[in-house]
Parts: C-alpha cells; structure tokens; sequence
C-alpha cells in the first residue's frame, strides 16, 4: 500500500518536473575576433610542418607592422619550403635571408617570434611602399620580383585558399 503510493507519487512528480522544466536554449556559437580566426587559419595550414602552432606569432607580427602572415608564411614557402629547408646554421632563418649568411650576417635567432619579427621588420624597412608580392624588387635578384612574386603568391594561395596578392594585413570581412 503506502510503498506503492509513495513511489507512484515520485514517478509522477519526476514526470511532471521533467515535463515541466523549459529546455535549456542552445548557446549561441563563440564569436571570434578577426584576428584570432586568421590565427586559427594559419595554424590550419601550418600543422604538420615546422612551423606548426606559430600561427598566433605570425599573426601577431603581421598585424604589428600591416605586413600579410599569410605572405609572411608564404615567402618562407618559396625560400625553405615552410622551414624545412631552412639555413642550416640558423634553422629559424625560414626567409634565406643574407642567402644563408654567405652574402651578410643574419642574427642567429633564439625563437620563432625572433625570427619573423626581424623578418617582418626586414620587410618593412626595405619595402616601406610596396602593397603586392610583386613589388619586392631586389629581394630575390636572380629571380626577379615578378618571378619570386609568383612563386610566393602560389605558396600563399596553396596553404589558404583564395587570399589577395597584397602585402597588407588583411582586412575582416
């Protein structure tokens, strides 16, 4: 009798609270910054390389001087094939800057935000008014800028779909 009273009652309470509860809504997705979305999109491309996880440092970089990270990342595509066949003296040198120290001294680099801030500075005061990869005269003599520019555009669109052939941080949207 009063058991089976009893744990009629819970039953029907558990029910009608379970009825009765409002599911709980959904969270909306995360919004991200634009800035850590590129981040993420250069992490993306970078695994399994060298360069795995300095997706945040090349953005972060990039950002700092208004240079692309994904031309950054590009032109370390044309020069080492993504670091893996970097300066073998200065394995950070991912760029051949100096054509490995045989034509002028490169810092040895001590990290990866080391490296691509001297590199991204590198570019900046060499190039303080180019806006595309074509417009890097002089940084690859034997292979003229229009030809290195190629190359390196082809790095750039390989590792992140369709991006722009401009130097320039790239814009949200």
């Amino acid at each position: 009798g009063v058991l089976k009273t009893m744990l009629l009652f819970f039953a029907a309470l558990t029910l009608l609270i379970a009825v009765g509860t409002p599911k709980a809504k959904p969270r909306p997705a995360a919004k991200h910054s634009h800035r850590f979305l590129v981040a993420q999109k250069l992490n993306r491309a970078l695994q399994g390389t060298p360069l795995a996880r300095q997706g945040f440092v090349f953005e972060a970089e990039g950002h700092r001087r208004n240079l692309s990270p994904f031309f950054l990342v590009g032109a370390s595509g044309t020069e080492s094939s993504l670091g893996a066949a970097s300066c073998s003296g200065n394995r950070l040198n991912i760029w051949g800057l100096g054509r490995c120290d045989r034509a002028w001294t490169v810092p040895h680099f001590s990290s990866w935000r080391h490296a691509i801030r001297y590199y991204v500075d590198f570019v900046r005061s060499h190039w303080p008014r180019a806006q595309t990869v074509y417009e890097l005269y002089g940084y690859c003599p034997p292979c003229g800028a229009r030809g290195w520019g190629e190359k390196t555009y082809a790095w750039m669109r390989r590792l992140f779909g369709p991006v722009s052939e401009s130097i320039a941080y790239p814009k949200a949207g």
